[in-house]
């Protein structure tokens, strides 16, 4: 059977959602790398590592922590401010 166009666009929403904040956590990283002063990108670091334990987060994602953390290191090594999942898709 084929998933409706509503469970579909949830699905894409759910998506949209765990790409973006990957991409906020890599930033907040890269800008790290840079910038240890800053306070701003140790917040968010804080809270993705909230939102990846977070029920919310196994409630919209099928991706384990694991799995996360693994995405992390690949991209990590090449990831700056300004890169990101949904133009590189594109691509």
């Amino acid at each position: 059977m084929m998933k409706d166009f509503v469970q579909i666009a949830w699905e894409n929403l759910a998506n949209a959602i765990v790409m973006q904040a990957l991409e906020d956590y890599l930033t907040a990283k890269a800008i790290l790398r840079q910038r240890p002063d800053l306070k701003r990108p140790k917040e968010e670091i804080r809270e993705f590592r909230a939102l990846i334990r977070s029920d919310y987060f196994h409630a919209i994602s099928a991706l384990d922590e694991e799995t996360i953390w693994e995405i992390i290191r690949i991209e990590e090594k090449n990831w700056y401010p300004g890169k990101s999942f949904f133009t590189d898709m594109s691509a």
